[in-house]
C-alpha cells in the first residue's frame, strides 16, 4: 500500500487519467477561445459606397441625403453629388447617420475588467494569450477604431499593436504610453493593485529619484511607446503623491524624446503646475473648482482635458468612490467648454466595467453635465485625433482621410445616447460590424 491506503498498482493509471483529463480540459477551453480569436479577414470588395444617409462629418452641418465613397482604405468623396465607382459594394443606410468612428482616450487594455468575470483562471489565461478578443470585439461593437493606452505592460501592448498592424488580429489601433509613473504606494499601486505585487510591477514605475525616472522614460521610448502617463494625484488624500521635481523631470525628458505627456491631476493647482511644465493632456482634472487663470493657461497652451466623468461621478461598485470623486466635475466641465478648452472623451474602463460601452456611458455623462451634443461627438472624434497629431488621417470624414466610419440609427448630434444604436462599423475601409453583428 502507498501512503493514505492507495494500492501501488493504481497510482500510474490514476496519474495518466489526471493528465488526460487536464489536457482535455485545456484543449476544450483552448478550442472555444480559438473560436472567438477575432483574427484578421480578407475582403471581397475594394470600394464601398455609403448612400442615402445623413452625414455628420465633424466639419460642417449635417448633410441630408449624403454619400460617403471609400476606395481601398481611404475616403474619396463626401457629399450629395458623389459618384459611385463602378463595381463598388453599395450600402444603402436608409436615412441613418454616417459619422467618424470613435476614439477612447483613456484605456488600460490588459486591466482586469468585466470581460473577465465568470472565467476560471485557465480561461482567463487563454483569453490573455489570445490578446483579449472579447475586448477587441467590444471596442468595435461600440464604434471605436482608435484608443490611447494610458497604462499597460509594454511588451503586451506592443505585441497587440504589431499583430493588429500585420492584420493577424482585428481590433482598434493603439497609441501607447506604457506603464504609469507614480509614487511609491501611489495610484494605482495601492488602489487597483492593492496586494497584487505582480500587476503593480507590470503596470507601473514607482519613482523616488528624478534621474531614475528619466532613465525609465528613455526605456519606455526605446521600447516603442509614444507617450508617458504620470499620476500627480493623491486620490483625495488616500495615497502618496509623486514628488513635483520627478514630475517636472519626466515632462522635460519626454519633451526631449518628442513624446506626448498625460498627467492625472487632483487639484486646480496641480493642473496649473503641470501645464506650465509642459504637459499636453490632463486626465480627470480637479476635485476643486478650476479658476480663470488655469482656464486661460489651458487655452493658451492648447492642452486637452480628458475628464473621465462617468468614473468620477457614477463610480462602479468595484471601485472606491473616494479615489475618483471630483465634486466640482460638473461645474468644471461647463467652464472648460465655455472657455474653449479642448475636451476629449476617455472611458478609463476599470474593474466592474466593460470596454466600449463605458465610452458611450462617458459621452452620455458629458452631455448630462451640460456639454453640447456636437461637442461631445467632437470629444470622441476630432479632438482626440488633433491631440495625438493624427488629424491628417482620422477624426473627420473628408476626402483623403482613412475610412473609419460608423453608421448609427438615430441623431447623435442631438442626443449622444443614439450611439447605443450603432448599426455598422468600418475600419480602414473594411466592414467590421454589419447590422450590429461582428464580422468574425
Amino acid at each position: 500500500m502507498t501512503k493514505k491506503g492507495m494500492p501501488k498498482g493504481c497510482l500510474r493509471p490514476l496519474l495518466v487519467t489526471i493528465i488526460f483529463l487536464t489536457s482535455a480540459s485545456f484543449a476544450i477551453q483552448y478550442f472555444f477561445v480559438l473560436r472567438g480569436t477575432y483574427d484578421g479577414k480578407e475582403t471581397s470588395y475594394t470600394s464601398l459606397a455609403l448612400v442615402n444617409g445623413r452625414v455628420w462629418n465633424g466639419v460642417e452641418p449635417v448633410i441630408d441625403g449624403g454619400k460617403v465613397i471609400i476606395q481601398g482604405s481611404d475616403i474619396t468623396c463626401v457629399g450629395r453629388d458623389c459618384e459611385t465607382p463602378q463595381g463598388a459594394k453599395v450600402v444603402d443606410v436608409n436615412g441613418m447617420a454616417i459619422m467618424p468612428a470613435l476614439f477612447d482616450m483613456t484605456a488600460y487594455f490588459f486591466l482586469n475588467t468585466q470581460e473577465n468575470e465568470g472565467k476560471n483562471p485557465l480561461g482567463q489565461l487563454l483569453t490573455y494569450l489570445r490578446i483579449r478578443p472579447e475586448v477587441r470585439k467590444n471596442f468595435h461593437r461600440n464604434g471605436i477604431t482608435n484608443f490611447r493606452s494610458t497604462g499597460d505592460p509594454m511588451q503586451n501592448i506592443l505585441e497587440y499593436n504589431l499583430k493588429m498592424l500585420k492584420g493577424e488580429i482585428m481590433g482598434p489601433r493603439v497609441y501607447a504610453a506604457g506603464p504609469i509613473f507614480t509614487a511609491v504606494g501611489g495610484h494605482p499601486v495601492s488602489t487597483w493593485f492593492a496586494g497584487d505585487e505582480g500587476n503593480a510591477d507590470a503596470f507601473t514605475y514607482e519613482e523616488t529619484q528624478v534621474n531614475v525616472a528619466k532613465t525609465h522614460a528613455v526605456e519606455v521610448y526605446e521600447t516603442g511607446m509614444e507617450g508617458i502617463k504620470i499620476v500627480y494625484d493623491d486620490m483625495g488624500g488616500t495615497v502618496p503623491k509623486l514628488d513635483s521635481q520627478i514630475v517636472k523631470g519626466l515632462i522635460e525628458q519626454a519633451g526631449e524624446l518628442n513624446m506626448w505627456v498625460a498627467v492625472q491631476t487632483g487639484t486646480n493647482q496641480d493642473i496649473r503646475e503641470v501645464v506650465r511644465w509642459g504637459a499636453e493632456m490632463i486626465e480627470y482634472g480637479a476635485r476643486d473648482a478650476i479658476d480663470s487663470v488655469t482656464l486661460k493657461l489651458l487655452v493658451d497652451e492648447k492642452v486637452t482635458v480628458i475628464p473621465s466623468a462617468f468614473v468620477s461621478e457614477v463610480t462602479p461598485k468595484a471601485l472606491n468612490p473616494d479615489w475618483f470623486a471630483r465634486p466640482a466635475m460638473r461645474e468644471n466641465i461647463q467652464k472648460l467648454e465655455a472657455a474653449g478648452v479642448f475636451i476629449a472623451a476617455g472611458a478609463s474602463t476599470g474593474p466592474g466595467m466593460s470596454f466600449g460601452a463605458s465610452l458611450l456611458a462617458e459621452m452620455d455623462q458629458l452631455m448630462r453635465m451640460g456639454m453640447n451634443a456636437e461637442n461631445v461627438l467632437k470629444a470622441a472624434t476630432r479632438i482626440p485625433a488633433q491631440t495625438l497629431q493624427l488629424d491628417d488621417r482620422y477624426g473627420t470624414l473628408e476626402p483623403g482621410k482613412t475610412a473609419d466610419v460608423i453608421i448609427v440609427d438615430g441623431s447623435p448630434w442631438v442626443d449622444v445616447k443614439a450611439l447605443e444604436n450603432i448599426h455598422t462599423v468600418i475600419q480602414d475601409g473594411k466592414l467590421v460590424v454589419v447590422a450590429k453583428e461582428i464580422q468574425d
